[in-house]
């Protein structure tokens, strides 16, 4: 994947990228302002290019987060690279006259088709998911949800002889299932990330305020 112009992935965010590469299961976990929406924006870009046959899913803790923030990066993420929708996806939307492939779905509420043949269905972990087979999956500020709502998801993991879920969350704190699932001894591979890492994306200034 070649740099957007309007985003300049940092060391953490590319190994990130990297790690998903070669786990099932990994995440990428920063403070405020580190990129990780981002980075998983990317993640799922390249799952759109190259497992296009593959349905992928993209879910956050709440149906408010998803909406507010997780989607609407990823349509800014998708225009960095000149993709925009109606044009090279549809949200909502029947792609078969327009890109001439057969849906996976009746009913396209929340899902999100693209030009190459990959359909994306968008969820949170609000909403019962069923009848689904996931190839890959995007689940973004994790750090408040709970372990079996994860384990759900991941039972939906079953649309590819070799599935990918990546995971972006800040610290866990207050979230010991959660916490454990980063830090403990069964940790599932994490980079970490800063706010300093992601100062060529932050406006001027805003490393300087964060240090007073």
């Amino acid at each position: 994947m070649s740099q957007s112009h309007k985003y300049k992935l940092h060391s953490k965010q590319w190994l990130a990228l990297e790690n998903i590469k070669q786990h099932s299961i990994s995440a990428y976990c920063g403070g405020i302002r580190s990129g990780k929406t981002i980075v998983g924006c990317h993640f799922a870009l390249d799952c759109i290019v190259n497992r296009h046959a593959e349905l992928g899913g993209i879910f956050s803790n709440t149906n408010k987060q998803l909406t507010k923030s997780t989607l609407k990066e990823f349509k800014s993420v998708l225009g960095s690279y000149g993709l925009y929708e109606n044009e090279h996806y549809l949200i909502n939307k029947n792609p078969e006259k327009v890109f001439g492939y057969r849906s996976k779905f009746p009913d396209h509420s929340g899902v999100w088709s693209f030009w190459t043949g990959c359909q994306i269905f968008t969820f949170s972990l609000e909403t019962q998911i069923r009848g689904i087979e996931l190839g890959w999956v995007l689940g973004d500020e994790i750090q408040q949800s709970s372990i079996d709502s994860l384990n759900i998801v991941l039972g939906r993991m079953s649309g590819s002889k070799n599935p990918k879920t990546f995971y972006c969350l800040t610290p866990p704190g207050s979230n010991p299932d959660i916490d454990d699932l980063i830090y403990g001894d069964g940790a599932i591979p994490t980079i970490f990330g800063t706010t300093y890492d992601n100062s060529a994306n932050l406006p001027d200034g805003y490393i300087d305020m964060l240090a007073k």
